[in-house]
């Protein structure tokens, strides 16, 4: 029996990947690329058997040669809808910092290609009530892209000791603060020589209303 798409994280991961070449062009979707790609690494046989299943499920295919082998990198995209699957990371506190979830992923979401495009986005779930005043609530998911320097300002994902958080971004001359937009909730500061890893910019949020 072949699994459905919406059950099977390595065949949504796989699928991503392949579109994100697709729409990039400077890469060739070949199943060593693939494999050195996902996250985390998957053998080539998985990925093998990853493709063979989007085949089988029509999202994808593939020329093969006079033995019926497919041929590297010789992959299209068919019938697909105008989505992209993007990992879950866990969980990242908007009200005090919580351990970081790294690159652990929970399930994949299918949202909007024009919106969500590259492998560097994600989704991380908020937890807390610090950023209420820019519409960001507890129980959230930010959408967020992979930008390492982002303007002052912007809504940004933050590792500082191995611990995330969502705040707003504002650069001073020694380090940076980070805003909450709840008048209740302080700001923190970070010094350049502390190392603040900036994780990404925040660029929608998910809510679901039941």
């Amino acid at each position: 029996m072949v699994r459905r798409l919406e059950d099977d994280p390595a065949q949504q991961e796989i699928l991503a990947l392949i579109r994100d070449a697709a729409m990039s062009g400077e890469w060739t979707p070949t199943t060593r690329e693939l494999a050195k790609r996902t996250r985390p690494l998957r053998v080539e046989s998985n990925v093998h058997k990853a493709l063979s299943k989007l085949e089988d499920n029509g999202y994808i295919e593939r020329d093969k040669d006079e033995t019926g082998k497919a041929i590297p990198g010789a992959i299209r995209l068919r019938g697909m809808p105008k989505t992209r699957p993007v990992p879950l990371l866990g969980r990242v506190a908007a009200g005090r910092p919580v351990p970081s979830y790294g690159d652990d992923v929970i399930e994949y979401m299918p949202l909007p290609v024009d919106r969500v495009r590259g492998e560097g986005t994600y989704l991380l779930k908020v937890a807390g009530n610090s950023m209420t005043g820019d519409g960001i609530n507890d129980g959230d998911l930010v959408v967020v892209i992979s930008d390492p320097e982002p303007g002052n300002d912007k809504i940004v994902v933050v590792l500082v000791d191995g611990e995330s958080t969502v705040k707003r971004l504002r650069r001073e001359p020694d380090g940076i603060r980070l805003l909450s937009s709840n008048p209740k909730v302080g700001s923190i500061f970070i010094e350049y020589s502390e190392n603040p890893l900036i994780q990404g910019r925040v660029i929608g949020v998910i809510r679901w209303l039941s």
